[in-house]
């Protein structure tokens, strides 16, 4: 429209997010865990109650733009960004996250007490959650990529802030529809030469593009495992 001029404002804006288990002198583990596209916190939260104990903090943040999934406006999901207005969508995004963690502890805090710090993105959310980690420096000890990738702009962040035993996970379903055709073999060789494969690794099991609660627990006691070793 010819004439149009945009002008960018900033305004206050209150959101939320949602936990399982809290955060007291039991704490060893939080996560931090971004859903998928189109999906809402309160349906994708149900099957992390396999990995939750006393020692376990989970975070859920919930993408800040909601929308109908279906004609009938009954279903509602929601979408971390689009093309659209992209970097500013990151800058909220990431702004939005800050806000979470620090609402539960400094991270000097975190470090201190050794309280792991687990990022886990599912689809969508695992391309949101990493490009906060590395674009923020958060000082994670795993980065589980569920049925998702890395942002693509990697070649812009640097990854010495990493921990010298932190890990990157990917977990791929066997018959996930978004890595047929051999995708999930480029993803692999393309993460492990860009983080190496002594901390690189990944996990297959049965199933498609989805979360499975046996999977969880395995992801958790893999996480625990290596956890002792380096300790």
């Amino acid at each position: 429209m010819n004439g149009l001029k945009k002008n960018d404002i900033h305004i206050s804006y209150s959101t939320s997010f949602f936990q399982l288990g809290e955060f007291n002198h039991q704490t060893k583990r939080i996560w931090v865990v971004c859903h998928g596209y189109g999906q809402l916190v309160k349906y994708f939260s149900r099957r992390f109650d396999a990995i939750k104990s006393e020692e376990d903090l989970i975070l859920f943040p919930e993408a800040l733009s909601q929308f109908y999934l279906d004609q009938e406006y009954k279903n509602v999901g929601s979408s971390w960004m689009t093309k659209e207005n992209r970097l500013r969508d990151i800058e909220n995004i990431h702004s939005y996250l800050n806000s979470m963690l620090r609402s539960i502890s400094s991270l000097k805090e975190i470090q201190k007490r050794n309280i792991s710090i687990n990022l886990l993105g599912f689809s969508q959310g695992a391309t949101t959650v990493s490009r906060w980690a590395f674009a923020e420096k958060i000082p994670f000890d795993n980065l589980i990529l569920w049925g998702g990738n890395t942002p693509h702009e990697m070649e812009e962040y640097d990854f010495s802030f990493l921990k010298t035993n932190a890990k990157i996970l990917s977990v791929i379903g066997k018959i996930d529809p978004f890595f047929k055709d051999k995708r999930d073999e480029k993803l692999i060789d393309y993460l492990k030469s860009t983080f190496g494969e002594d901390r690189y690794s990944n996990l297959y099991y049965n199933g498609g593009h989805q979360i499975i609660r046996e999977t969880l627990s395995e992801v958790k006691s893999l996480i625990e495992k290596e956890r002792l070793l380096n300790s």
